[in-house]
């Protein structure tokens, strides 16, 4: 079950943070996810990436992650705080 729930929050992760999808919206996300309530998907979510969903999508205009998990050569003083665990972003 758990590996269930880490495949589903990584979907909604990059879900939230791709730039192409304007409106997004966050409970609606959760929902179609198989995550029924939304302060168990931000719980879940912070406890696994380190930051909450409305983060996630106030930082998806200036993205620090590239595909693949490669970095901008200038993200240096950005990843205070925006790191992910290993292994998150390569299925």
């Amino acid at each position: 079950m758990r590996q269930i729930r880490r495949r589903r929050l990584r979907h909604a992760y990059h879900v939230l943070s791709d730039p192409q999808r304007q409106d997004v919206r966050i409970a609606e996300i959760a929902w179609s996810h198989g995550f029924s309530d939304e302060k168990y998907f931000y719980r879940l979510f912070k406890a696994e990436f380190g930051h909450t969903p409305k983060e996630t999508l106030q930082r998806r205009a200036n993205p620090v992650f590239l595909p693949y998990g490669r970095l901008p050569s200038d993200a240096g003083s950005n990843l205070s705080g925006w790191t992910l665990p290993f292994g998150v972003l390569n299925d």
